[in-house]
């Protein structure tokens, strides 16, 4: 399996997780009062940005991955020349 494909399994996992959560605060939530509720509610717009930033996060090292497989392909050729070179 590609590292992309483990590290996106991962963040599924994680998101999965988060959203169980989410759910289950929610269902306890029924039949509190109105400050529980303020509460939940913002403990739901802090898991929104949680997810926003594993999104983000997530961007940002598959750039990294992609990047040096880019780098890895390009050393990988040039020592190919060198040996075909050195013989």
């Amino acid at each position: 399996m590609p590292i992309s494909s483990v590290y996106r399994y991962t963040i599924r996992l994680s998101v999965l997780g988060l959203i169980a959560c989410a759910l289950f605060i929610s269902g306890c939530v029924g039949g509190l009062s109105p400050q529980a509720e303020l509460d939940a509610a913002q403990s739901m717009m802090e898991l929104s940005d949680a997810f926003a930033s594993i999104r983000e996060e997530q961007a940002i090292m598959q750039e990294e991955i992609d990047s040096l497989m880019q780098l890895v392909a390009r050393q990988d050729s040039l020592i190919r020349r060198v040996a075909d070179f050195t013989g």
